[in-house]
């Protein structure tokens, strides 16, 4: 892959979605107040890859209390207006039919010198998952590496796209369990150094006998929200690549109360998984 591709900061105007209904409540917001912020993650994923999926809209912005108080103004909040932002309470806005909420990791820069916010890679998971449209003008904006990877269907952890040699770089637990879900949900494929990183840590799990329940608890529990068949093919495609005990239990929902029955009750509500690199937002 050429180095003009890889330049995975280097992003270009794609497409004006200006007249999308979100985009243009979005955009009418802007025009009243003096706040840069853009729409990124699933949203803009799933218009790339023609999908219909109905998804929420993660909102990005070098200023969030400040919009939060601008959304407070013109929008409906699925919480409690008197909460405090962390990054492990995300406040829901309601628009339209749809909802959003603030996605955090950004890095901004000049275009045609007019400051944009754009999703870093270093916060979030997949290449496919960094386009951005700016509430400034109504545009699309990717990376040429995220075009590539959506074209070629190829499901690749951000953090093997920068320039330096991808040989130095593992996938996480979490970057591994919501690879094989994209690349099922969506038809595509696992980038092969993120593949063999895979083979490498599931052998390691097996080898030792240890796995981080939490982690695998979370991700797991997303995959008991999808459809029989799905999850069906989800345990096969784990158990196709050797997961830790997958050999000791048929179905997925009897490997997953499995792991739900070693994770204590007052355990549920962990967030250990967010501090795995590149897995700060849950695009899903």
């Amino acid at each position: 892959m050429s180095k003009e591709v890889q330049n995975i900061y280097d992003f270009h105007k794609i497409e004006n979605l200006s007249e999308n209904k979100y985009i243009k409540e979005l955009m009418s917001i802007n025009s009243k107040e003096e706040v840069s912020f853009g729409v990124a993650g699933g949203f803009c994923r799933n218009y790339m890859l023609n999908s219909e999926e109905n998804t929420d809209i993660d909102i990005i912005t070098d200023d969030v209390p400040y919009l939060e108080n601008v959304f407070l103004k013109y929008f409906d909040t699925c919480t409690s207006k008197d909460h405090i932002i962390t990054k492990f309470l995300n406040p829901q806005f309601k628009i339209l039919d749809n909802t959003m909420h603030f996605a955090y990791g950004i890095f901004t820069s000049f275009i045609d010198e007019v400051n944009y916010v754009f999703p870093s890679p270093e916060f979030f998971d997949f290449t496919i998952n960094l386009g951005a449209i700016s509430i400034k003008d109504g545009y699309l904006y990717a990376p040429p590496i995220t075009i590539f990877d959506i074209k070629h269907k190829i499901i690749r952890p951000c953090i093997l796209a920068f320039e330096e040699e991808e040989s130095y770089r593992s996938v996480s637990l979490g970057l591994s369990l919501r690879a094989i879900r994209f690349a099922l949900k969506y038809k595509m494929k696992i980038h092969e150094v993120a593949l063999k990183s895979m083979h490498v840590l599931f052998s390691l799990q097996n080898y030792t006998g240890n796995v981080n329940d939490r982690t695998l608890y979370y991700y797991l529990s997303k995959i008991m929200k999808e459809t029989q068949e799905f999850k069906k093919e989800y345990y096969n495609a784990l158990r196709s690549l050797s997961f830790i005990d997958t050999d000791k239990y048929s179905t997925f929902e009897s490997y997953f109360k499995n792991i739900t029955s070693k994770i204590k009750k007052d355990e549920f509500r962990t967030f250990d998984y967010i501090i795995e690199p590149n897995t700060y937002n849950q695009n899903f």
